[in-house]
């Protein structure tokens, strides 16, 4: 299988269109392709699976770890695999090491890494930029891509200034609107709109005029990608898990979800938005992040499905709310629009979005007891990524996190009840066994 990393050097690059216009390009091709984004994102991948019509992965090296990384990637073989970046080449964890950067995605996967640049007002300069991604760390850059150039004559211009100093070459130069735009919101992009198709077509268009796909393609690294088995057991009795899913809820990671099926959960999907009341029988709930607070009117609304939730939470199954899920489960939310909306009520706090105060990172949380999620001491990762935040803390409710990220200790976190557990944490559920195995147990009936 081949493999592609498309790095730059920031955000805002132009990565989404390139990648998935690689993508689906490779597969008019006749070229069987799958797609993957390194970090802990949920926008970009739903655009990139848009691509293809498959599965998007999640490679994180910090909340998960190399083998898994790489037995992800390894999972379903195809001709390619195109892996989208995140941020800048060398930006990871913390400023001072390349951990869970693109570059250092690039160098456990072996793949080869092109890197898309704005060429704006530039020609040598385009050179020195490379030049330094080239040399600052040990990312195994095989080509470069300029975007936003002017004409073929710029382009001409910027392939001889790499070339003079010895660089990767140029695989192409995407002229100044030719990548269409794609919408945006606060978190990032906005889900695909009912015109995707069309905008995919015309990323993929762009590639198919001013790269050299086959160049790209050359660039590729291949090989088998070597990585530790791992077993499952059969489990001792299936459980109902009840997944929150709509416009409102959309923050879940598919291999996170496929593991929880492997290991004994029947994944049982609701709208909180849409639908009367929770599916029956259910052994669990989880009520992933999303976009509450632009759905708070409907959500509110939904007064039997906010019953139908409170029942559910006062009846001592384990219930997890991650993010826009722990909004849900609050007296009230000010929403995008100003308006105070009342929600479930289970959580007795209210949950303000602010359009400033944007709170992003990787976050360590250590169990201070225990909980649906393990014992006392045991450790999950993941990442916050809101910019709502809770008018005050929720008074009888424990908390059970203690909290630390880049920049040392990040005080506790993690609202718990005895069965409910409500946290701003984006949770990484497939680098962490114990913790599925503890929510899965706490489904069956026993503790952990």
């Amino acid at each position: 299988m081949k493999r592609i990393v498309i790095g730059s050097a920031g955000s805002g690059s132009g990565k989404t269109c390139f990648s998935a216009g690689v993508a689906r390009a490779a597969q008019r091709m006749g070229l069987s392709v799958r797609v993957a984004k390194s970090g802990p994102d949920y926008l970009d991948p739903l655009w990139l699976s848009q691509a293809v019509g498959g599965e998007c992965l999640n490679l994180d090296l910090w909340m998960g770890d190399e083998d898994g990384a790489r037995r992800a990637a390894a999972s379903s073989p195809a001709d390619l695999l195109v892996v989208e970046g995140a941020m800048g080449l060398y930006d990871g964890f913390r400023p001072d090491s390349d951990l869970g950067s693109t570059a250092h995605l690039a160098t456990v996967l072996d793949a080869g890494m092109a890197v898309i640049l704005d060429a704006s007002g530039s020609a040598r300069t385009f050179a020195a930029v490379a030049e330094g991604l080239c040399r600052f760390g040990a990312a195994r850059i095989t080509g470069i891509v300029a975007n936003h150039v002017g004409s073929d004559g710029h382009t001409a211009l910027l392939r001889e200034a790499l070339t003079s100093r010895g660089l990767p070459p140029l695989l192409g130069g995407i002229p100044r609107g030719a990548f269409p735009t794609l919408a945006s919101r606060h978190l990032g992009l906005s889900y695909p709109p009912e015109q995707a198709e069309a905008i995919l077509d015309a990323c993929a268009d762009a590639i198919e005029k001013h790269l050299d796909l086959k160049l790209l393609l050359s660039c590729a690294g291949e090989g088998e990608l070597e990585s530790i088995s791992v077993s499952t057991r059969e489990p001792s009795r299936r459980v109902r898990l009840g997944l929150a899913w709509d416009e409102a809820f959309r923050f879940l990671y598919p291999e996170a979800l496929e593991m929880f099926q492997q290991e004994g959960a029947d994944l049982v999907w609701f709208s909180p938005l849409a639908d009367p009341e929770l599916p029956p029988d259910l052994d669990g709930l989880w009520i992933c992040g999303g976009y509450p607070e632009m759905h708070a009117e409907g959500l509110s609304k939904n007064r039997s499905m906010v019953r139908s939730i409170q029942g559910f939470c006062a009846s001592g199954k384990p219930v997890l709310a991650e993010c826009g899920g722990l909004m849900y489960l609050c007296e009230e939310i000010r929403g995008v629009d100003g308006i105070w909306h009342p929600m479930c009520g289970v959580l007795p706090a209210r949950a303000i979005w602010r359009e400033k105060g944007f709170r992003l990172g990787y976050r360590e949380a250590r169990l201070s007891f225990d909980c649906l999620l393990g014992s006392a001491g045991d450790r999950i990762r993941g990442h916050e990524f809101h910019y709502s935040e809770l008018e005050k803390e929720p008074p009888g409710w424990e908390r059970v996190f203690e909290l630390s990220g880049s920049h040392g200790p990040g005080g506790s976190e993690g609202y718990w009840n005895g069965s409910v557990l409500a946290t701003w944490v984006h949770l990484w559920f497939p680098g962490w066994p114990r913790a599925r195995t503890a929510w899965l147990e706490r489904m069956r009936g026993g503790k952990q």
